[in-house]
């Protein structure tokens, strides 16, 4: 759970999808569960490689969103950054179920319907 995350967020909800995207939240995760930073990163006007190396420079570990075509899998991959993707829902509620270790691909549940 330790290190640099990065949420496509649109309107403090998780993106649809990562190409349509305005911008990223970065969130530097510290044991044991604690936020210790945000910075917003705009990224509407990237293409998915230079995604990709931001994401890289910015060290993110794990990145969350909507949906990822296959060429921005394949450069994450590349990168070797985690993907958890087909994730719904309001930022906070998804970035406290990856804290506490309950978000995986797919997660939709909200914690406050």
């Amino acid at each position: 759970m330790r290190g640099n995350i990065a949420v496509c967020q649109v309107d403090d909800r998780v993106a649809p999808r990562i190409d349509q995207c305005p911008e990223l939240l970065l969130v530097a995760v510290e044991d044991p569960r604690a936020v210790k930073r945000k910075k917003v990163f705009p990224i509407a006007a990237l293409k998915p490689k230079e995604i990709a190396n931001l994401l890289s420079r910015l060290e993110v570990k794990t990145l969350i969103c909507g949906g990822v075509r296959e060429d921005y899998q394949k450069a994450l991959k590349k990168l070797d950054i985690q993907l958890i993707d087909n994730v719904i829902g309001d930022v906070e509620d998804v970035l406290t179920r990856y804290i506490e270790g309950t978000l995986h691909r797919g997660n939709t549940r909200r914690l406050n319907p």
